[in-house]
């Protein structure tokens, strides 16, 4: 039907030039990025304020320009470089795969989760970060709560992100392996080694402006894949009958009843007609996709610094809030392009009545979607899917070492050993980058280790929730109350590691396949991965708020700028958005200009 089973001289050529594309614009922001260090120094620097502080304004112009972009982005141009910032290979491959296997209804669980958390991000989260001109998401641990708290989070925030980004590698590769001869190690290495490359060479300005032409090449990829797919099938009409016959359109007594346990679903399932198939065994019901993607992509969005750190490098506040929008429709649009082009594949082939998921790929849904390019369309295209996932991929892991070097540079080595007190301004640029490599060697090693791991999205939505979960937690305790302190924050965060082994126990110990565990407290593992961040957020808020009562009430004053309700949204004195602590070397007086009256 296709153009065969291996790729020609075109898709090779489609591949070699967005590559190419790729990493030229990479070093040519890069280059700008180095001449921008070297001449200038961001708008509202020390510099402005203390004349005589040169060393120590070289340093923040350092700073701001490598890790962030020198604080000077559009909004519209960091919404569109998240797109595909947070949607990597996983989701581009896995997205298809997961609408294959569980029909329409996980469509409208995404959308209610996109319309629930962008606006609770675009005017309280972000905005009381972008105020207090702070370089990472966790220095706002610190200042709401203490050093430790914001330690502790950064910790969290780069263990997750080395293993995330090892599983982030292994997508690319099970595409080339699964379309090509290229071996799969060998694609790991190479997709990280050239993301490495650029992200060291030019920080956060490369990242961002490389994963702006990474996100257009998706939405064409996936635009292009659905039509070619709607035309194969004979159009829309022919798809709908199709779907609707195979039981794959929404049904209110499928997706509407609550249904958290996987076990629970099965028989749901069973009990509304369904045959209790593999197809439908683990099936999200609605509020499991609502209400756990929206505390998931809240998580993932708002308190992690992969997408904080790009958010804090938009110029103004404003743009802020409209890019967080932007950015919120685009997320939602390539959502339903990717679950549109999962139920396509699913219509093609149940016309043709064939399934290749257990004929051919041996129960493995991720790999559904390049199957079908390679197998049913013609050669172009195979080439255009994968230059989409490598690029993807390349921006998530790119973004990742960014903001995981960021992470230790700032708030570990700099904030919690003080490390860089009187360290040259030129250490920023090259700590960071031999940060980079060694978090990147970390990533490619553990990628190997994903190879044997299969549903990708699972383990990936797993992974976010479980260490996001808690991060978000602890941020909406500070956002949100006043009576929140840090001996609370802390009892919340030793709590949620408890709730953390508990699930990661049960999920190993008695799987969902499982129907018979050892003992009833391991039945965890029955959970839909989807709750994870939900359950650990709010269980990590409700114990660090009811304990925080055993403990002295916080001075108002202290949280000034810190929370929603807090006298800052109202003084007349001072604006918010330009009070700091004192930096390492500097006495609480130097900052006394800073307060603008």
């Amino acid at each position: 039907m296709g153009g065969g089973t291996t790729l020609n001289a075109t898709d090779w050529v489609v591949i070699a030039t967005h590559l190419t594309v790729s990493v030229l614009v990479g070093f040519l922001v890069s280059s700008r990025n180095h001449r921008n260090t070297k001449t200038s120094a961001p708008s509202g620097s020390l510099s402005e304020v203390h004349p005589h502080r040169t060393e120590q304004s070289e340093f923040q112009s350092t700073q701001d320009d490598y890790l962030l972009a020198g604080r000077q982005q559009g909004g519209c141009a960091v919404a569109v470089s998240l797109l595909s910032g947070l949607m990597s290979g996983i989701s581009f491959l896995g997205g298809p795969g997961i609408s294959y296997d569980n029909g329409a209804g996980i469509l409208i669980g995404y959308v209610v989760a996109g319309i629930l958390s962008v606006p609770i991000a675009a005017h309280i989260i972000i905005p009381i970060y972008h105020r207090l001109n702070i370089t990472t998401a966790y220095e706002y641990f610190e200042r709401r709560f203490c050093r430790g708290i914001r330690t502790a989070a950064s910790c969290i925030f780069v263990v997750k992100t080395v293993v995330y980004l090892g599983i982030v590698l292994y997508a690319p590769a099970l595409s080339l392996s699964t379309l090509t001869q290229i071996p799969m190690y060998a694609s790991i290495v190479t997709t990280g080694v050239i993301a490495t490359m650029y992200t060291i060479k030019g920080g956060m300005l490369a990242v961002i402006w490389t994963d702006f032409i990474q996100s257009i090449a998706m939405l064409v990829v996936a635009f292009v894949t659905l039509a070619a797919g709607i035309h194969l099938c004979g159009g829309f009409a022919v798809i709908y009958t199709t779907l609707r016959g195979e039981d794959m359109l929404i049904s209110p007594s499928y997706y509407f009843g609550f249904h958290p346990l996987v076990s629970a679903a099965t028989a749901r399932n069973t009990s509304a007609g369904h045959v209790p198939t593999e197809h439908y065994k683990a099936s999200p019901d609605f509020w499991s996709l609502a209400i756990g993607v929206t505390f998931s992509g809240t998580a993932q969005c708002f308190t992690d610094q992969l997408a904080v750190q790009r958010w804090l490098s938009v110029k103004d506040l404003h743009q802020v809030t409209v890019g967080v929008y932007q950015n919120g429709a685009l997320q939602l649009f390539m959502n339903i392009l990717i679950m549109s082009i999962g139920l396509t594949i699913f219509a093609f082939y149940a016309i043709h009545g064939e399934n290749p998921v257990e004929s051919t790929l041996g129960g493995k849904a991720d790999k559904v979607f390049p199957y079908f390019v390679l197998h049913e369309l013609p050669h172009g295209l195979p080439g255009l899917l994968i230059a989409g996932v490598l690029g993807s991929t390349m921006s998530v892991f790119s973004g990742g070492l960014n903001a995981a070097a960021t992470a230790i540079y700032v708030d570990i080595l700099g904030n919690a050993l003080g490390w860089y007190n009187d360290s040259p301004p030129r250490n920023v640029v090259f700590v960071t980058r031999v940060l980079t490599l060694v978090l990147s060697c970390c990533a490619i090693g553990l990628a190997f280790a994903s190879a044997s791991i299969s549903g990708l999205v699972r383990q990936s939505v797993s992974l976010l929730g479980l260490t996001l979960g808690p991060l978000l937690g602890i941020v909406l305790l500070g956002m949100f109350t006043q009576r929140g302190v840090w001996q609370g924050a802390a009892i919340g965060l030793g709590v949620a590691v408890l709730l953390t082994v508990w699930l990661v126990s049960g999920s190993i110990l008695c799987p969902p396949a499982t129907t018979d565990c050892s003992s009833a407290w391991l039945r965890t593992g029955h959970i839909t991965f989807f709750w994870y961040a939900g359950v650990l957020t709010i269980a990590t808020f409700s114990v660090a708020y009811v304990t925080s009562f055993l403990f002295p009430k916080p001075d108002t004053l202290q949280l000034e700028g810190l929370c929603v309700w807090c006298p800052s949204q109202t003084s007349p004195t001072k604006k918010p958005g330009l009070v700091r602590t004192a930096r390492n070397g500097e006495s609480d007086d130097t900052l006394e200009p800073l307060l603008v009256n």
